[in-house]
C-alpha cells in the first residue's frame, strides 16, 4: 500500500540506522501542506508497547513527522507499511553490514599474515 493512501490510527514501522524496528501509530495526517501540493504531512507517536530512550530519541528525531510525496512516497528511507517489509529491510542491511565486515576481517587477517614476511 503507498502511503499516500495512510490513515490516522495506521500502525506503520520505522528502521533506525542501528536497525532497530520501532512500530509507530499514525497519529495525524494533514493534507494541506503549505508550498508542498499533494503532499502530505504525517504526525506519528510510538505505539503503547515499553519503547526504551533509544527509540523514543529516534522517534523524535527522524519519524515524529513524516512527509509523503504524492506519488505515495516516504520522504524518510526506513519507514514502512508492514512489519515484514520493515523487517526484510533490517535483515538486508544487517547482511550489507556483515559482508562489510567479513571483508574487513579479510584484509586485516591478509595484513597480519605480511607481517611475518617483512
Amino acid at each position: 500500500m503507498p502511503f499516500n493512501k495512510i490513515k490516522k490510527d495506521q500502525t506503520i514501522f520505522a528502521v533506525t540506522d542501528q536497525n532497530v524496528l520501532m512500530p509507530l501509530v499514525v497519529s495525524n495526517v494533514e493534507n494541506d501542506v503549505e508550498g508542498l501540493e499533494g503532499w502530505l504531512e504525517v504526525t506519528t507517536k510510538m505505539s503503547d508497547e515499553e519503547v526504551s530512550r533509544h527509540q523514543s530519541s529516534h522517534h523524535q528525531a527522524y519519524f515524529r513527522k513524516l512527509f509523503i510525496e504524492p506519488d505515495g512516497t516516504s520522504s524518510r528511507a526506513g519507514v514502512f507499511d508492514s512489519k515484514e517489509a520493515a523487517i526484510e529491510y533490517a535483515e538486508m542491511s544487517i547482511d550489507s553490514e556483515l559482508r562489510h565486515l567479513q571483508s574487513r576481517m579479510e584484509a586485516l587477517r591478509a595484513k597480519r599474515a605480511k607481517l611475518r614476511n617483512v
